[in-house]
């Protein structure tokens, strides 16, 4: 009888476990897209500041988004609009580094931290993901592109960092969406990243 009732306790403290494990991952996670949360994001972009200050290596981000998202919901619901945000988020997470932390910054703007990468490097992603996302078939035939900024740190807090990104995103949004931008570091390398890709 005693083995028994520790029997029971085991099992019941061994769910009790499991689900708080759940729990816990459930509250640092986006719902729709399983990718970490607006508030977690900006934990974990402060942990990796940090990080970078304390080993002195780069740490770089890329902020995204969707072109013409609005009209993807105007035009075919707002079901669709969220089908193509998670199909967005799997193409990230299959083109990313197991290092590369990847967030939902909120509607249909992601961020990607980067450790140990500098913003050369990063250009060189950003391209990979925009060439993915733009010739994925999404639900009833739609084909998006996406946009982007990137910026590198050097003294920067997490806000001052996605500041930078967000800026050099509104600017690949001026220059005709479609394209990444990070500062002059783009006009440099954009011919041939797409030499790279065509060959």
């Amino acid at each position: 009888m005693v083995f028994r009732i520790r029997l029971f306790s085991l099992i019941y403290k061994k769910e009790v476990e499991a689900k708080n494990t759940i729990l816990a991952d459930l509250s640092v996670r986006d719902s729709m897209t399983s990718l970490y949360n607006h508030e977690n994001l900006f934990l974990k972009l402060k942990e990796e500041i940090e990080r970078a200050k304390r080993i002195d290596y780069p740490l770089s981000i890329i902020m995204m988004d969707i072109d013409d998202f609005k009209d993807i919901n105007d035009r075919f619901g707002h079901q669709c609009g969220d089908d193509v945000i998670i199909r967005v988020a799997g193409i990230l997470n299959q083109a990313c580094r197991s290092t590369d932390i990847i967030g939902r910054y909120g509607g249909d703007e992601f961020v990607i931290i980067l450790p140990d990468t500098a913003s050369d490097e990063v250009l060189f992603l950003a391209e990979r993901l925009r060439y993915k996302i733009a010739l994925a078939d999404f639900r009833e035939g739609i084909h998006i592109t996406v946009s982007g900024g990137i910026s590198e740190l050097k003294e920067e807090s997490a806000e001052e960092l996605i500041k930078k990104a967000d800026l050099q995103l509104y600017k690949a949004k001026a220059n005709g969406r479609n394209r990444f931008e990070a500062g002059s570091l783009v006009d440099d390398v954009q011919g041939s990243l797409w030499a790279n890709f065509r060959g």
